[in-house]
């Protein structure tokens, strides 16, 4: 048992020490279990990961600067050694909650790759393909952003059962009421790790996006929190909608009832009362 180790939550000193008397493991703050380190503390995994690996890197970039290697080199030795431990982390935690941080990274990296010189070529031609004249030099801003927008997929699409019990826990609304009808992060949303962190970068790409209401939309987690087992609850625009000489109507009562969609009256003028507002901004 020397190599087990326990983390531990809500236990006195001496019920801490009688657990560890009792099993023979070892009980500490953090383990680390398929490359990343968790804690009892959900807080602490940006510190206990992302801080860490940073610390790590800047002391292999230290070491790398003795080395005699030309900017195509320096370039090189980010792309193989330091973008896939960030890539790592981005798949398996995304946690970062300030953008300043990712920044803060690139601004250390190009600090190495220019061996504290002043840039000669700019940043946009240097993080460009080479068939357009750059040089491929990695932006951990698009990286990440790319690994949250391909984790929100999720929340659009509604699928994956074990994500939207995990990530959807104490939720007051459904999951496209944040993402297509505004409604605002509560305490009870950002509560959660992951959530507020993913909600950012969305709400970033969104501002630059067409306005228009998606067709995958639910608009009934605008009214309320609909669970994933609920699937005659959860049917997007394509489902409710039907196109009548040129014009996108709202199915009849009995239409949806018949197709399983709505049980009651007054959920479908729940729905109607949501579509007219919606049809206002137009659907994409």
């Amino acid at each position: 048992m020397g190599k087990t180790k326990m983390i531990i939550t809500n236990m006195t000193g001496s019920q801490k020490d009688e657990l560890e008397k009792v099993t023979g493991c070892e009980i500490v703050k953090k383990v680390k279990y398929l490359g990343v380190y968790i804690s009892a503390v959900n807080g602490k995994l940006y510190k206990n990961n992302y801080e860490t690996l940073w610390s790590k890197i800047q002391t292999e970039m230290d070491t790398w600067k003795k080395l005699q290697l030309s900017l195509l080199g320096r370039i090189a030795v980010i792309k193989m050694n330091v973008l896939p431990k960030f890539l790592f982390l981005f798949q398996m935690i995304l946690v970062i909650k300030r953008e300043s941080d990712l920044m803060e990274w690139q601004k250390g990296i190009n600090k190495y790759v220019w061996q504290g010189k002043k840039p000669r070529i700019k940043m946009k031609i240097m993080q460009d393909a080479r068939e357009r004249g750059g040089l491929k030099m990695p932006n951990l801003k698009l990286y990440y952003d790319a690994t949250v927008l391909a984790a929100i997929s999720d929340w659009i699409n509604l699928t994956n059962e074990k994500i939207m019990n995990i990530e959807g826990y104490g939720l007051l609304y459904g999951w496209h009421a944040y993402l297509v009808y505004n409604q605002k992060a509560d305490k009870t949303f950002k509560s959660h790790t992951l959530r507020n962190s993913l909600l950012r970068v969305w709400k970033k790409y969104q501002g630059i996006m067409d306005h228009k209401i998606p067709i995958w939309a639910v608009p009934r987690h605008a009214i309320e929190n609909i669970s994933i087992e609920q699937r005659q609850d959860v049917v997007t625009y394509k489902e409710l909608l039907r196109l009548t000489d040129g014009v996108l109507q709202l199915k009849s009562l009995n239409v949806l009832k018949e197709e399983g969609f709505v049980q009651t009256w007054f959920q479908y003028m729940q729905l109607q009362n949501r579509w007219q507002k919606d049809q206002k901004f137009g659907l994409a």
